[in-house]
């Protein structure tokens, strides 16, 4: 089953999980055929069906033949957030579409896609929406590697890049007030605070007058399933890719950010919120976002302790 599962799925294999595992344990559950239990060894026996077909989906320099328990690590861990967030928060390919259209991306638009996972909503955008300009940035190497390798057919259409550090590409990036539209779904919730913070920032510099930004993260909500899933992320943070519950609307700045659409879903065991922000554009915004790019830039241009020594 396990096997025949993950065969030929291409880009929509992590999400495809859910939707094809969650109707499974629903009927279990509704007939009184299996308990939370059973339905945690399922999610674990098809994890390790997916580990087992590593070598089949391009994850290249994080194969599991390696002898190094480093990489091997990295993996496990990567592809336990991954599916642990498709589980957890049941963010379905229609609720994607639906933040595509609350952000109101069309053909002319460019877009910057801050960690585009498995590729599936680049294909979206590239393929169906049709846009004019695709970059996509990565902080996961081996994601990287896997969703170049199932959309290798488009890639003279789009860009996609790697950012070892969080930041990194949108720090050094020289493509300044260049996109109309900016994604980041699900990965400003692993980010620290101060970082976070300064990403916002940043996107605020990247993006042209009036555009947008959509931010989908874990909702920090008085819901059962969220005290527990904070409790875990407390014990083990890196099991769960660094993501934790987020009060996002709280780090928005008014001066630089209006709201223009934000919505709550609890499809899934744990909710996420979207935020759609559009840029703020005056003689002050456009001068503090300046004034943090110089400083940006200059530090950027320093040596380092090592370099010194």
């Amino acid at each position: 089953f396990c096997t025949g599962l993950f065969e030929g799925h291409g880009t929509l294999l992590l999400f495809s999980i859910w939707s094809q595992l969650r109707s499974i344990i629903v009927i279990l559950l509704e007939r009184g055929m299996c308990n939370f239990s059973v339905a945690w060894i399922l999610v674990a026996a098809l994890f390790t069906a997916l580990v087992s077909q590593n070598a089949e989906l391009d994850f290249l320099p994080f194969s599991c033949q390696s002898s190094d328990l480093l990489e091997l690590h990295n993996v496990v861990m990567f592809l336990l957030a991954r599916l642990a967030s498709g589980i957890f928060t049941g963010c379905s390919e229609n609720a994607e579409r639906d933040i595509v259209t609350s952000c109101g991306v069309g053909t002319k638009d460019a877009v910057l896609e801050f960690g585009f996972g498995t590729g599936r909503l680049t294909q979206m955008l590239v393929n169906e929406v049709g846009v004019q300009r695709y970059d996509g940035v990565e902080l996961s190497e081996a994601m990287l590697n896997f969703t170049i390798g199932h959309v290798r057919g488009h890639a003279q259409r789009f860009a996609l890049h790697h950012s070892p550090l969080p930041l990194e590409f949108l720090r050094s990036s020289e493509d300044l007030a260049s996109y109309s539209r900016i994604l980041a779904l699900f990965v400003l919730d692993a980010l620290c605070q101060a970082d976070l913070q300064e990403a916002l920032l940043l996107f605020h510099g990247r993006l042209r007058p009036q555009g947008r930004l959509c931010v989908a993260t874990l909702a920090d909500l008085p819901r059962k399933s969220v005290s527990i899933y904070k409790t875990a992320w407390r014990l083990v943070p890196l099991a769960f890719g660094g993501r934790r519950p987020l009060n996002f609307g709280r780090l928005v700045d008014s001066k630089l950010w209006s709201v223009q659409d934000h919505w709550v879903s609890e499809h899934g065991w744990l909710p996420f919120e979207v935020t759609c922000l559009e840029k703020i554009t005056d003689e002050y915004t456009d001068s503090e976002t300046l004034k943090f790019t110089v400083i940006q830039r200059w530090a950027g241009s320093l040596p380092t302790f090592q370099d010194i020594n």
